[in-house]
């Protein structure tokens, strides 16, 4: 019984980290947790860049031209 216990408890870690590593694949949308576990060295110390700062994306809203995606984007604060 207790190996059953072990068992069900090992697979549902499993699932939860697959769940995790699928969460960061996206098609056609840009989304911060594909980069923020990226390791960069500041002040000699190598941290994921999430600690380093906030990370953000401007989504785009349905389908529009290339001009209105460009344009779109202008409002977008993109710093490192």
């Amino acid at each position: 019984m207790e190996y059953l216990e072990n068992l069900e408890l090992t697979f549902n870690k499993l699932l939860t980290d697959l769940k995790d590593d699928l969460s960061t694949i996206r098609t056609n949308r840009p989304t911060p947790k594909l980069i923020e576990d990226i390791e960069a060295v500041y002040l000699g110390t190598s941290m994921p860049i999430k600690h380093l700062g906030t990370i953000s994306c401007c989504h785009a809203v349905g389908q529009r031209s290339h001009k209105q995606r460009i344009e779109g984007h202008r409002g977008c604060k993109i710093g490192l």
